[in-house]
C-alpha cells in the first residue's frame, strides 16, 4: 500500500532562474508589466510550448525576455527544451515512507507533519482564518510547497505570500490558542504548544 502523494513539476529552471535572479516573480503581474501574455510564458515555462515558432525563429516573446534579462537564447533554453515540448509537466506517484526515504534521504518533515496533523487540522479549523490564509498554511506546512509555488499558484509575489502566512500565524496565535504567552513562537512551536494542551 502507497501512502504518500507525491507531485512532482517540471519547470524551465534556466528561465525561471534567470527571472527570478534579475529580481522579478514570475507571474500574471511580471506578464503584463514587460508586454508578454501570461499563458505564453507559462508555456514556455513548462515546457509545454516550443521557444522557436512555426518560422523557425525564436518567438518574438522569447527576444523580449532575452533582452530584458540581458541573456541569450542558449542561456535560457538548453537544447532539447528548444526542438521538444511536454504534453505535461506534472505527475503523481503514490509511494511508500522506504521510497520517499531513498529520495529525500530523511522523513523527519513527513514526520512532523504526521504527528502534528491532527493539531494542525485543529487549527485550521479557526474561525479567524480566511481560505485563503488557511490554503497557505496548509500549501507550506502539510504540503510542503515553496513560496515561489504557491506564488504562481494564487498569482502572487513571495513576498506577499509570507505577509498572509505571518498573518494567519499571528491570527492563530491570538484567537486559537487564546493566550498571549504563545505570542513569540514559531507556527510550529505554536503547534507543539497547543497539542500540549
Amino acid at each position: 500500500m502507497s501512502d504518500y502523494k507525491v507531485t512532482v513539476k517540471v519547470e524551465n529552471g534556466n528561465l525561471t532562474r534567470a527571472i527570478t535572479d534579475a529580481g522579478y516573480v514570475v507571474g500574471k503581474k511580471f506578464c503584463d508589466s514587460i508586454g508578454i501574455g501570461y499563458g505564453i510564458l507559462n508555456g514556455l515555462t513548462s515546457m509545454k510550448i516550443r521557444p522557436i515558432g512555426s518560422d523557425g525563429f525564436f518567438r518574438p516573446e522569447v527576444m523580449l525576455l532575452c533582452e530584458l534579462l540581458n541573456k541569450a537564447p542558449s542561456d535560457l533554453f538548453s537544447d532539447e527544451q528548444i526542438t521538444e515540448t511536454l504534453k505535461a509537466n506534472r505527475v503523481s506517484l503514490y509511494l511508500k515512507r522506504d521510497d520517499i526515504e531513498s529520495m529525500l534521504g530523511s522523513t523527519s518533515a513527513a514526520n512532523t507533519s504526521i504527528e502534528h496533523k491532527e493539531v494542525l487540522d485543529r487549527l485550521m479549523l479557526c474561525d479567524s482564518l480566511t481560505s485563503r490564509e488557511r490554503k497557505v498554511l496548509n500549501l507550506i506546512f502539510t504540503d510542503g510547497a515553496e513560496k515561489t509555488e504557491i506564488a504562481d499558484e494564487f498569482g502572487l509575489s513571495n513576498t506577499r505570500i509570507a505577509h498572509i502566512e505571518a498573518k494567519a500565524i499571528r491570527k492563530l496565535r491570538q484567537s486559537c490558542c487564546g493566550n498571549s504567552e504563545f505570542s513569540g513562537l514559531s507556527y510550529n512551536d505554536l503547534i507543539a504548544e497547543c497539542e500540549v494542551q
